[in-house]
């Protein structure tokens, strides 16, 4: 399945985006290097494994483990 928003463009949009905001705001300055590190591995990796549909269409087809539990919010959970 081709998702064409999911993506290489979209993972370093991201990245970029949170790596700009965090110097902007000075949250890169506070930080330490671990917390740095976190921060933009947690960026890179935000939509690892993301099957590019809908949380509605994913409950919808029932084909996750759990649906039943997080119907609604199904990808959100998935992020965290």
């Amino acid at each position: 399945f081709e998702n064409p928003y999911h993506n290489f463009y979209h993972v370093f949009d991201v990245t970029q985006t949170t790596y700009a905001l965090a110097v902007r705001t000075g949250t890169l300055a506070r930080l330490s290097l671990w917390e740095r590190f976190a921060l933009l591995t947690a960026a890179l990796c935000h939509d690892l494994e993301h099957p590019g549909v809908s949380s509605p269409f994913l409950a919808n087809a029932k084909s996750h483990d759990i649906t039943g539990a997080f119907k609604d919010t199904l990808l959100e959970k998935h992020h965290a």
